[in-house]
């Protein structure tokens, strides 16, 4: 890494970084499934390396053997219920910043004039008020003072 600085000096450091990536497919019965697995290290002590290698393939070759007595999903339309933690930011990533309530009450959001509207189909519910306390979302005080003013 170098890094400049604004008196024309640059500072550089060194750092060792390993990554080790298997993919592993597995075939069995007519069918075939595939599995990824890999780690990344910053201190890797000398001879630790087949170690962590074996390692790596191994869990790979273990859950594409796995997924390959799996059952298989049935497709087609399905309820999804999304709770929280990974799902929340799967969903936050999936509908992206334009929705955040707080962008949205202070007039950030293409949505800010749909504040109390319906905009998606009555099956799909969002609730993201940063104003009920215990809120996952930390907000800054002066946000939280602007939302509740607005919808007085």
């Amino acid at each position: 890494m170098v890094v400049g600085r604004s008196d024309g000096r640059f500072l550089s450091s060194w750092r060792d970084y390993a990554t080790m990536v298997v993919q592993c497919v597995a075939v069995g019965s007519g069918s075939h499934s595939i599995s990824v697995h890999g780690d990344s290290t910053t201190s890797l002590e000398a001879g630790a390396w087949p170690e962590l290698c074996d390692a790596i393939a191994t869990e790979a070759a273990r859950v594409a053997t796995v997924q390959l007595s799996a059952l298989k999903f049935r497709s087609g339309i399905m309820p999804v219920v999304i709770g929280a933690g990974a799902g929340a930011m799967l969903l936050h990533e999936a509908i992206g910043h334009g929705l955040e309530g707080d962008f949205a009450a202070l007039g950030r959001s293409v949505y800010a004039k749909s504040i109390g509207r319906r905009i998606a189909p009555s099956n799909v519910s969002v609730i993201d008020d940063p104003t009920i306390p215990a809120s996952v979302v930390p907000i800054n005080s002066m946000t939280k003072v602007k939302m509740r003013e607005q919808h007085r």
